[in-house]
């Protein structure tokens, strides 16, 4: 275990409000080595942010990790204060780059201004020295230096997306999670982004948690996938378990890939998921996509299924894959 650099251990993050309790994040493990990525899928309201909040304990209230271990280098940082957690891990260890770049950046600062300010609240260092640190990771993102002078509605949405990058990186963490780094932002520019972050990761031997709707773009950045579906663990593998040629092992999956898009190969028609996703606050009993899937009977209705085995670091919270000894 010596060489992971992170492992989640049976996270479970609730949250509390009026009408009941939110099961957001249900018993979730997972670990990452260096220099690995991640991809975290799955539809909107699975998890998948709650999940990485969670990570840097920042989930919103009323939100709060109810069990489980987040152990960084060694250390389970959910039982971190939170001062010792802002001063040694959020940032300089484990830092964010957030969906939607406009509501990160405050837009009557200039990039310069919000740049300082979060290496103030982070590290102490002389003004030139910081200002070189900002000019080296500008620089980095592809940007020229007199943007740092500029507010950020001076800039363009790719623009804005590479300062936020730039943001995340410039206290050197280990690990960076990328929460949807290319929604809103035209195609040519999400390439422009996803070739930036994969050249940056080479480059500077970093660790990545990648958060998308995107399958595509999750099967060309990542080792190895995650699928969530209400809240829990649908399937977890390699890049090429979960996309490969013997396709997945959990319906769920197979019904993500059949709804997305496929440059060349046989053409085939797009189908999609009938009915919606799960009330995480009355849970039905059983699987989750039961109500969902193609291949339900009747044990699925009853009775929630573990993660099964299903090969080397592959393993599906289905029934089938149990049923048809895989």
């Amino acid at each position: 275990m010596d060489n992971h650099l992170l492992i989640v251990n049976n996270l479970s993050i609730h949250y509390f409000i009026r009408t009941g309790i939110v099961r957001a994040v249900e018993g979730i493990s997972f670990s990452m080595k260096t220099k690995e990525t991640l991809g975290i899928v799955g539809e909107s309201g699975c998890g998948k942010t709650t999940i990485v909040m969670g990570l840097i304990n920042m989930v919103s209230s009323p939100g709060k990790i109810v069990e489980g271990e987040i152990v960084y280098k060694g250390r389970n940082i959910a039982a971190l204060p939170e001062q010792k957690l802002r001063q040694e891990v959020r940032w300089t260890g484990i830092s964010m780059v957030f969906q939607g770049a406009m509501n990160c950046l405050t837009p009557v600062y200039t990039i310069k201004k919000q740049m300082l300010e979060t290496l103030a609240i982070h590290r102490r260092m002389k003004k030139d020295e910081a200002l070189s640190r900002i000019k080296k990771y500008i620089s980095l993102v592809g940007l020229p230096g007199d943007v740092i002078h500029k507010y950020p509605h001076e800039l363009s949405g790719g623009m804005k997306q590479r300062v936020v990058i730039a943001t995340a990186l410039f206290l050197e963490p280990d690990l960076v999670i990328c929460d949807e780094p290319t929604t809103a932002l035209d195609v040519v520019v999400q390439a422009q982004i996803i070739n930036l972050l994969k050249k940056i990761k080479k480059q500077l031997g970093l660790s990545v948690i990648f958060i998308t709707h995107d399958l595509a773009t999750v099967a060309e950045v990542a080792e190895n996938i995650l699928v969530m579906y209400g809240g829990r663990m649908m399937e977890y593998g390699t890049n090429e378990q979960v996309f490969g040629k013997t396709g997945p092992a959990h319906p769920y999956t197979e019904c993500l890939l059949k709804a997305t898009p496929r440059l060349g190969g046989e053409i085939r028609e797009l189908s999609f998921i009938p009915g919606i996703p799960p009330d995480l606050i009355h849970p039905e009993p059983g699987c989750c996509f039961h109500p969902r899937c193609p291949y339900v009977f009747d044990k699925c209705r009853h009775s929630p299924p573990p993660l099964f085995h299903v090969g080397p670091g592959h393993y599906a919270a289905c029934w089938r894959v149990d049923h048809e000894g895989k």
